[in-house]
């Protein structure tokens, strides 16, 4: 199995699923990459709680990191993400997710080949980046190494009469269509709309993790001021903090002002742990 992403995680449990045994697999992994828990990011509208209250203990280790490793530290010990092997630093973040049974599942498979990305798949080997690994005659190579999520500059979303589709919450594609679908209809002013808009980046490495972190609670702390936007939230199905956002509760609203209180507070040193993740990267 060549590829640690998505694709490689559902191909393997895939292949354990049916029957295969962990030892006749053996797993080509270039990168490990940080995974989200399915249950803590998408556990539906019903559990609302989990989700506000996962987006909260993250931006409580920020304001607690005295680093970026210190804050993945932190972000991994409330069960915000996990890794493979924990005596492994991940270098990559690409918004895979796995559920704590998957992941028990996959780390049955013993043979894992951390030599880099495939070069060659030759007769008996595969040639990579940092060596070469014997194979089995006959085996077969499944290619799960392609990259789904290429990254591109972003642009802004509203530029005269065209509309460029882009992330505007972080591993929410769908999400974020129709979030843009809805400030096309209810706003007129361009600059207001892509201030709402303002685009995610696709994440690649590990801190890209703090950059859609930051990205995300800016944007929140923007949509919060747009009843258009609440308005879509809470009735949208697609929304996961829905229906998180009723400000005529008068709980649920002193609920979004400490929210909003937490924000303000936390953005300040996501930009600092971003600075620098991204100087000891460089």
């Amino acid at each position: 199995m060549i590829g640690s992403g998505k694709t490689g995680i559902d191909s393997c449990l895939f292949l354990l699923e049916h029957g295969v045994a962990p030892a006749n697999i053996t797993w080509v992994m270039p990168n490990d990459a940080w995974l989200f828990d399915r249950f803590t990011v998408n556990p539906g509208r019903q559990f609302t709680d989990i989700i506000t209250a996962g987006r909260g203990e993250v931006l409580q280790a920020a304001l607690a990191a005295n680093s970026p490793d210190d804050f993945f530290r932190r972000v991994v010990a409330c069960g915000q993400l996990l890794q493979f092997d924990p005596s492994i630093k991940p270098s990559n973040w690409r918004c895979a997710t796995v559920t704590p049974l998957e992941l028990e599942q996959l780390r049955r498979i013993p043979n894992i080949v951390r030599l880099g990305h495939v070069a060659v798949v030759a007769s008996g080997e595969l040639q990579l980046q940092k060596g070469r690994y014997q194979t089995t005659p006959g085996a077969l190579h499944v290619d799960c190494a392609a990259d789904g999520l290429n990254q591109r500059p972003a642009k802004k979303v509203f530029d005269g009469n065209r509309i460029t589709l882009q992330t505007v919450r972080m591993c929410q594609q769908v999400y974020s269509g129709a979030f843009i679908g809805n400030v096309a209809a209810n706003l007129q002013d361009e600059t207001r709309m892509n201030e709402l808009c303002r685009p995610v980046p696709l994440p690649h490495r590990a801190s890209d993790y703090l950059r859609c972190v930051l990205q995300d609670s800016e944007n929140m702390l923007v949509w919060l001021t747009e009843p258009a936007v609440v308005s879509w939230i809470n009735a949208s199905r697609v929304d996961l903090f829905s229906p998180y956002f009723d400000f005529e509760n008068p709980a649920v609203a002193a609920q979004i002002q400490a929210m909003g209180e937490l924000l303000n507070h936390a953005i300040p040193k996501l930009r600092e742990l971003l600075k620098a993740a991204t100087t000891t990267a460089n």
